[in-house]
């Protein structure tokens, strides 16, 4: 298409955006998800395709794209690369906690020429080496053969488990019910949260930590019994709600967890000046996580076919540069 035909259809999306991007803005979901979202909402409601495979590696299919985050980066300005590339999580090296940003994405080079394997898997792919995402790079460095052996299987179950949460809250984030998706884009925002807290170290932060770990955690029950078509109460108790969901048939929470996770009165007194150590930031931190991601992949919407782990060859179009390094 000539460069005019191509303004028609910037101008229509616009027009498109400023209306989707109001309904993402009521549901409170993160800058950062909202252009990808976006995108799904075009594809599945404004486009007529004969052959999605062909339309992928077009030239429209790019134009599209440029489109709807050019669009996103004038309205918000530009967002932090980092957000959009990684899910953060937080990784104890001699028991300190440091940051692990976990790549949303899977690539690698393919086996033919300019063509890659790429997937948004809810694992660690083999390929995959976890102690590449500690920030602090320096760390790895200096670790002796048996604290690395420690590190790197600590870094693989705590990748695991935000790469699980990561594919269901994305997931969850798209569902029909403006409730759950509202609140899948909370849990995300504030598990990460909970992380970068975690990893300051001091003691406005550790109290951050636990207020942010327990409300991922609330948030993610409370999408399950929405799931099963309740509507929660406002209380802040994890052992109430996680016992309103198991009543409705949700599989049993474990209270080891749950019990390491402050809620209640106990969270409200942290977040206004109680005091916390880190130990028990840790474990609010990292019990959050187990629980969360048992729910999360519960009260994930049902799908005809599972691509937790799937990743697609994909030949790149001469306009397109990707880095697959």
């Amino acid at each position: 298409m000539d460069a005019n035909i191509w303004k028609r259809v910037a101008s229509f999306l616009h027009d498109a955006l400023n209306e989707i991007d109001k309904e993402f803005s009521q549901a409170n979901l993160p800058i950062t998800s909202r252009p990808s979202l976006a995108f799904d909402i075009v594809r599945d409601t404004m486009l007529e395709v004969p052959d999605w495979k062909t339309f992928f590696i077009s030239e429209a299919h790019g134009k599209i794209l440029t489109i709807i985050n050019d669009w996103y980066r004038e309205r918000y300005g530009k967002t932090p690369k980092e957000d959009e590339d990684a899910f953060f999580s937080a990784l104890l090296i001699h028991g300190t906690p440091f940051i692990l940003r976990v790549p949303k994405r899977f690539k690698i080079a393919a086996d033919e020429p300019n063509t890659i394997w790429i997937g948004w898997p809810a694992s660690v792919q083999e390929e995959e080496n976890p102690l590449d995402w500690i920030q602090n790079k320096d760390l790895v460095g200096g670790l002796s053969v048996g604290d690395l052996d420690t590190v790197r299987k600590e870094a693989l179950e705590i990748a695991n488990l935000t790469r699980s949460i990561d594919f269901d809250t994305r997931s969850l984030e798209r569902d029909t019910d403006s409730s759950i998706a509202q609140l899948a884009g909370s849990v995300r925002t504030d598990i990460q949260s909970s992380a970068r807290k975690l990893c300051e170290r001091n003691d406005a932060a550790l109290r951050s930590t636990a207020w942010d770990a327990s409300q991922a955690t609330e948030k993610t029950i409370k999408i399950l019994i929405r799931r099963y078509g309740q509507t929660p109460s406002h209380s802040h108790d994890l052992p109430s709600l996680a016992q309103k969901a198991e009543r409705l048939g949700a599989q049993t929470i474990d209270r080891n967890h749950l019990k390491r996770i402050p809620s209640g009165k106990d969270v409200t007194s942290i977040r206004y000046g109680g005091k916390i150590t880190l130990s028990r930031a840790i474990d609010a931190y990292r019990s959050s996580l187990s629980v969360i991601q048992q729910i999360a992949f519960e009260a994930k919407p049902d799908s005809k076919s599972n691509i937790r782990a799937a990743r697609f060859k994909l030949k790149l179009p001469p306009w397109f540069n990707f880095d697959t390094r």
